[in-house]
């Protein structure tokens, strides 16, 4: 009988970089990735033997044939398309693969993140004034602050990130 492990997995989209090293410790240990679900957080493995596979978190904002054209036929696999989030995996022998090996472009990656949190963000307000100012739904004015918090929370771990691979890119030049 075949080992099936099917975990649940919630991730941020400014910490896609653990998401990656699960997926990739998970192989480590045999457990091969057979099928992501629900957007990214349902995942599906087979037990086999170990191996090294490299996974990468990619955010584009919308679906883009001419992206994934790209990283296909530079090798990678699609484990997953959705909503403009794209996870890639690519197994290797020695050197570890990236989709992205400038920092620009991992600076823009989080400024299309950033943006796509800010206009999240920013829907949240209206609802936010309305529930504050409704007595009868006032309770769900702490879920608006919560998710508006939420929202802030990452868009300032995106910049932080930005800053340092803004910083390491200046040290490298």
């Amino acid at each position: 009988m075949e080992d099936i492990k099917k975990i649940t997995k919630i991730w941020a989209s400014w910490d896609s970089d653990k998401i990656e090293d699960w997926l990739e410790s998970m192989e480590a240990q045999g457990w091969q990735l057979v099928k992501i679900k629900y957007h990214g957080y349902r995942m599906h493995f087979k037990k086999g033997v170990p191996r090294k596979v490299r996974y990468c978190v990619d955010f584009q904002g919308k679906k883009d044939k001419a992206y994934e054209a790209l990283c296909l036929e530079a090798g990678w696999k699609c484990e997953l398309s959705a909503n403009g989030w794209y996870i890639w995996s690519m197994p290797y022998t020695t050197e570890r693969p990236a989709i992205y090996t400038d920092v620009d472009s991992l600076i823009d990656r989080n400024k299309r993140q950033i943006a796509t949190l800010s206009v999240a963000m920013t829907a949240q307000i209206p609802i936010f004034i309305i529930t504050l100012n409704n007595p009868i739904i006032h309770y769900t004015f702490i879920l608006y602050a919560l998710l508006f918090g939420l929202l802030f929370y990452g868009i300032v771990q995106l910049n932080k990130t930005n800053r340092k691979l803004r910083d390491r890119s200046e040290h490298v030049k």
